[in-house]
């Protein structure tokens, strides 16, 4: 991996595990799963950016794709249930 790729990892990790952290701490102050479940699909994204940081990723690559497809059906569980309570509102 050259040092543009490990840039660009090692960035995409460190904002993952801001994400993270926020959701959490979001979680904790509102007590609504959704910033917890999205915080939560990042800390999956930024797990799979350090098994790449780390040169794992050739012999990980199929944990790596099943964790990412993980992530992006938890942020799309978040955004529906978002998306479906918004439909609810009473007049």
């Amino acid at each position: 991996m050259d040092s543009a790729s490990n840039t660009v990892q090692i960035v995409n990790t460190l904002l993952c595990a801001a994400i993270l952290i926020t959701g959490y701490w979001g979680f904790r102050n509102s007590g609504k799963a959704i910033s917890l479940l999205i915080g939560l699909a990042f800390g999956i994204f930024g797990l799979t950016h350090v098994i790449s940081l780390l040169g794992f990723r050739a012999k990980a690559t199929g944990f790596v794709i099943v964790a990412r497809i993980l992530a992006y059906l938890i942020v799309l569980v978040a955004i529906y249930a978002v998306a479906s309570k918004s439909g609810k509102k009473e007049a």
